[in-house]
């Protein structure tokens, strides 16, 4: 993680917070066997993937990719996900 250039802080509470790297492999969020456990969502609701500098996220319900830069926030129930870039 000491060469990371871009990560997900993923909070859930006052003090309640993780963090995940991005790179080519993607990071699934959801409700199923994913990457990130999130209750009430499905399977690979969300996806996230960073390839050479681009952070790319493509969600179960809705209209192509949305492109994320540091600061983006997205909400997936009670988690708060942010993205943070070096």
């Amino acid at each position: 993680n000491l060469f990371r250039s871009a990560w997900l802080a993923l909070i859930s509470g006052p003090n309640e917070s993780t963090t995940l790297s991005l790179g080519e492999k993607p990071v699934y969020l959801g409700g199923g066997d994913d990457d990130v456990y999130i209750a009430g969502l499905p399977q690979h609701a969300v996806r996230v993937v960073a390839t050479r500098g681009v952070i790319q996220c493509d969600q179960l319900v809705g209209k192509g990719p949305t492109f994320l830069k540091a600061g983006s926030e997205i909400r997936l129930g009670n988690v708060k996900v942010v993205v943070r870039t070096s």
